[in-house]
């Protein structure tokens, strides 16, 4: 699983609203385990703080530096409106953001155009907040009537959708009908009331899909009834490529560059503009009022003021203390609340028993339903979209001289050092390999002297021993020669005397025996005369014959 699927699944309906095991809350601010992807240091200080303080020291600008910033920035703005009726644009809800942003940009010598957006929900405060502000500050009006009747559809489709995002519908037809009246006024800059010190710890999980029309439309179409007609919307073309790169519209965060106090630009805003506070923060619309003060709360566990006042913490505008306290409060009375319950309800055509319903339905979020960020990413009409904003964000060519000069001094630079880096790096090759050669050839050298000389004194070694070897084995053949043709010319010189010595026995026992025989017959002879059958008896025992 990709860390993409990781993300869309763990934020799912039934991962974020799953039973907490623990109950937990920040030590710094008063951000808790009411966002399910809160996490805490060693400390418990929460991760909300740290990326607070992060985006605080990057993309605040206070005192002089901020002043300076601004200054440059109001100088581009006046130029890109030389020759129009308006420099800029801004929407005006009413709130204390959006009426103090109007009230520095007049200050600042500007001429906005204001933009409000009546979604049938504005309370009587605010109609009147803003007659006062348009009056005082003399700048010119532009009021966007949302057709009520398909708004209403939309409105109901989200809390069917049953995701903590029903406010999502007025914030994108807000960012929408400023973009295209910016497009069709030419107008280059959006002086945005969202801001960094107030407003940037709310939890993805709590809200999300503002400029996701891919996700507001299949909500509609689901949960809705009936087509979207005219409700202002943009796409993600709009978003990625149309109004930032071809059209260059940019959005000013003007309360990021100067010292924004919250309670000391109400008070400006009392005096100066004859404003009128709502008790709460967005409260100047009775919707929001409602959806925040009771039905986030009561069911999906949110309260938005959690964030904000960890924001005022962290700015050091009240002490945790203060902020415990305060959220201790239920944000809304119960004569209100139950006042703006039935007030909705009947606006929005939904029984009693329908609401209940809504309240008591299945929670989900963004992350149940397709989108745009969902199915679009990896298709070619997505990449196709982020060619174009390269493209026309000036990402493969730029025409002003000094990108052109920057990057002819950079390759000029890139050039110079490679060509000095290779031609460092032959020197050096060469006269290394010129010692190796010298070296090697000196080397072979005293290698071949050597085993010459070894080879010539082997083979003279070899030759001597082996001439000694074989006069040794000569002298010691001539010897054993000479040994054997004595020994046996001995030897045959000794047989010949045993032989002869052995022939002479011989002959003397035969001489005995005839001499032995001559007596014998001798005696017998006389015997025989006188005695003949004892000398044939004896006769034959001689001679051995068997009688």
């Amino acid at each position: 699983m990709t860390v993409s699927e990781d993300r869309w699944e763990r934020r799912k309906g039934s991962r974020v609203f799953a039973p907490s095991a623990r109950y937990r809350v920040c030590t710094q601010c008063i951000m808790d385990t009411s966002d399910p992807e809160i996490t805490f240091d060693e400390a418990g200080v929460c991760h909300h703080c740290h990326d607070y303080a992060r985006r605080v020291s990057a993309e605040v600008y206070p005192g002089v530096k901020g002043r300076q910033q601004l200054a440059k920035a109001v100088a581009q703005i006046k130029r890109d409106g030389e020759g129009k009726k308006y420099d800029c644009i801004l929407g005006l809800s009413g709130g204390v953001d959006s009426t103090y942003v109007a009230y520095v940009t007049k200050q600042l010598g500007l001429r906005p155009l204001a933009v409000h957006l009546d979604n049938g929900w504005n309370s009587e405060i605010s109609v009147r907040n803003i007659e006062n502000i348009v009056t005082i500050l003399g700048i010119d009006l532009h009021t966007e009537v949302l057709d009520w009747e398909e708004f209403r559809r939309l409105q109901v489709a989200f809390l069917r959708a049953s995701t903590p995002d029903s406010e999502i519908p007025t914030d994108h037809a807000i960012i929408s009908t400023l973009y295209k009246l910016a497009a069709d006024q030419g107008i280059r800059w959006i002086m945005d009331g969202s801001n960094i010190v107030t407003e940037i710890m709310v939890p993805a999980t709590w809200s999300h899909g503002h400029s996701d029309f891919g996700y507001i439309k299949h909500l509609n179409d689901t949960f809705g009834g009936a087509p979207l007609k005219t409700y202002p919307h943009y796409d993600y073309y709009d978003y990625m490529v149309r109004f930032p790169h071809r059209q260059r519209i940019e959005r000013f965060p003007l309360l990021n560059y100067i010292d924004f106090n919250k309670m000391e630009a109400m008070e400006i805003m009392k005096k100066e503009l004859k404003w009128t506070p709502y008790g709460g923060k967005h409260y100047e619309s009775i919707y929001t009022r409602f959806y925040q003060g009771y039905i986030l709360p009561k069911k999906f566990g949110f309260d938005k003021r959690r964030s904000h006042l960890s924001c005022l913490v962290n700015n050091g505008r009240i002490t945790r203390d203060e902020a415990l306290a305060e959220i201790q409060k239920p944000a809304l009375s119960e004569e209100m609340e139950r006042e703006d319950r039935v007030f909705v309800a009947k606006k929005l055509g939904l029984s009693d028993g329908e609401f209940d319903a809504i309240m008591n339905a299945e929670r989900k979020t963004f992350w149940d339903y397709p989108s745009s960020e969902r199915d679009l990413p990896g298709t070619k009409t997505y990449k196709n979209y982020i060619w174009q904003a390269r493209f026309f964000g000036g990402d493969f060519f730029k025409s002003d001289l000094n990108r052109l000069g920057y990057y002819t001094k950079y390759y000029i630079n890139r050039y110079a050092y490679f060509a000095k880096w290779w031609i460092n790096r032959i020197a050096y090759f060469t006269w290394y390999y010129i010692k190796r050669y010298a070296y090697f050839t000196w080397y072979y050298i005293k290698r071949y002297a050597y085993f010459t000389w070894y080879y010539i004194k082997r083979i003279a070694y070899f030759a001597f021993h082996y001439t000694k070897r074989v006069a040794y084995f000569a002298w010691h053949a001539t010897k054993r020669i000479a040994y054997y043709a004595a020994y046996y010319a001995g030897r045959i010189v000794s047989y010949g005397v045993a032989g002869v010595r052995r022939a002479g026995s011989l002959g003397y026992r035969a001489a005995r025996k005839v001499y032995h025989l001559g007596r014998t017959l001798a005696r017998y002879g006389w015997r025989a005369v006188t005695r003949p059958d004892r000398v044939v008896v004896r006769l034959a025992s001689v001679l051995g014959i068997a009688r």
